[in-house]
């Protein structure tokens, strides 16, 4: 039986700030002693008294994020006084302004507009163009030929695994450190693996294999420019294309390592998770590991 995951208790935390970006209520804390500020998300959405499954979501997927090698912003499980959820480590220490995906394509084409329905300039090739002359995340450590848009397909793989469809050009940055500029760890999934389903619907996914998979299905890209139509492993795979010499063979070589009995484990050892959550993650997460293999074969 795998040891359960703690759970911090920020209570006695300093706040230090709320953080504007974003639509749900989130704070900054500082860590006693250590000296580092960790920003805290609600498990409940306003209005509801109960997690709806962003808590876990978050740390399932940094937990899957680091067996597959893909730089991710650290996130503890969390509770403050009473109130569940996740802190997440601020992975911008110097304080200089970060700049986002949205930020970066509207400096190349400016017409660009990040609210567009139709998600239409945030592609492949205009995150490529951004990431021209910028870093790999500081915490990469993959080959050293792997170029910063190399590693954002691996943000892309990642997303497919854990169902999240919210990478949109909000939820990419670029840090500034030491006087270089790099792409910043992947961090916000808190709607991934479906979060906020509730339980019954879980069972019925689990009950009926023809559902499930049309869940499956319904997985597509939408935050990317003619995304509505691509499932999220085939648009990670259509992206590979414009990457570096090898580095689609890396991520299908990170995606084979990671096993089922890795993927139970992960989910085993998270709490506040029902048993109909956890077995509806693991079906998931073990199915979306093997169409991306097949996608990226």
């Amino acid at each position: 039986m795998s040891e359960m995951l703690p759970i911090r208790d920020i209570s006695q935390w300093e706040l230090r700030d709320d953080e504007p970006q974003g639509k749900n209520e989130k704070s900054w804390y500082r860590e006693p002693d250590e000296e580092r500020d960790w920003l805290f998300k609600p498990a409940a959405r306003p209005g509801r008294d109960e997690s709806d499954g962003r808590n876990w979501a978050e740390k399932i997927a940094e937990l899957l994020a680091v067996e597959l090698d893909v730089p991710v912003a650290p996130v503890e499980l969390a509770v403050r006084n009473g109130v569940m959820g996740t802190i997440c480590l601020n992975m911008n220490p110097s304080g200089l302004p970060i700049q986002s995906g949205s930020a970066l394509i509207t400096a190349d084409d400016k017409s660009f507009d990040p609210r567009a329905r139709d998600s239409q300039g945030h592609s492949a090739s205009s995150i490529a163009r951004a990431l021209t002359a910028i870093g790999v995340p500081l915490s990469f450590a993959g080959p050293r030929s792997l170029s910063s848009y190399d590693v954002f397909c691996g943000y892309l793989i990642l997303d497919a695994l854990i169902a999240n469809q919210d990478r949109h050009s909000q939820n990419w940055s670029v840090v500034t450190t030491g006087g270089m500029r790099h792409l910043m760890e992947s961090y916000d999934h808190g709607s991934s693996f479906g979060a906020g389903m509730d339980d019954a619907r879980r069972a019925m996914l689990l009950s009926d294999s023809a559902a499930f998979e049309g869940f499956l299905r319904r997985g597509k890209a939408a935050r990317f420019e003619r995304g509505r139509t691509m499932t999220l492993r085939a648009y990670a795979s259509m992206s590979l294309e414009s990457a570096g010499p090898g580095v689609r063979d890396y991520w299908l070589e990170r995606v084979i390592a990671l096993n089922d009995e890795q993927i139970n484990a992960t989910i085993d050892q998270t709490p506040q998770m029902s048993v109909v959550a956890a077995n509806f993650v693991k079906k998931l997460v073990i199915a979306e590991r093997e169409g991306l293999i097949d996608a990226l074969s």
